[in-house]
């Protein structure tokens, strides 16, 4: 999952792809929006990709994202929940 922002008008480009961990493709998704930051266009990526892992019977899954924040908030809200 990723997310870009354009800080001087708010459009955010929001994609992912979903595969097999052999790499065999489940899916893609691009999708344009609204964001107030680069760190919002990222969660909302991520969202969207775990989101439609979710609603298409996939829960065993493994993210791969490049925001240190994200990955973070991740960590903290899994080990919070598993408590």
């Amino acid at each position: 999952m990723d997310g870009s922002f354009n800080m001087n008008d708010g459009r955010a480009g929001l994609g992912g792809a979903l595969s097999y961990e052999h790499g065999e493709l489940i899916m893609t998704f691009s999708i344009a929006g609204q964001c107030s930051s680069h760190n919002i266009a990222e969660a909302k990526a991520t969202w969207f990709g775990s989101k439609w892992c979710k609603q298409n019977g996939y829960t065993n899954i493994i993210m791969e994202l490049d925001s240190l924040l994200i990955i973070n908030m991740l960590k903290k809200n899994k080990a919070s929940s598993s408590g």
